[in-house]
């Protein structure tokens, strides 16, 4: 039932809420090394080892995807928390 302005305002809206959640949270969510290489030889080789025959690629050849796999994860913690934390200072209405 909304028309062409009201979904376009929406999405700006979801567009500015998802950068302020990025400005905010990606630079507390830096992935180490250890934690890149925990999870390719815990996660991404058994998944790869159960979807597909043959070896899965080198852990530098898939490194940059790993590490963005852990920092949306970590992303999602923080945001988490802070939501948490802004409900308990102040009143916050969600839509």
């Amino acid at each position: 039932g909304m028309n062409r302005e009201e979904v376009l305002a929406r999405l700006a809206a979801q567009e500015r809420a998802l950068q302020v959640v990025e400005q905010r949270l990606r630079p507390a969510a830096w992935v180490e090394p250890a934690e890149v290489e925990a999870y390719y030889h815990a996660s991404f080789v058994p998944e790869f080892a159960s979807r597909s025959e043959g070896e899965p690629p080198p852990l530098p050849a898939i490194e940059t995807q790993i590490r963005e796999i852990l920092v949306q994860k970590k992303i999602n913690e923080l945001l988490t928390t802070w939501l948490e934390e802004l409900k308990l200072a102040r009143r916050v209405r969600v839509h």
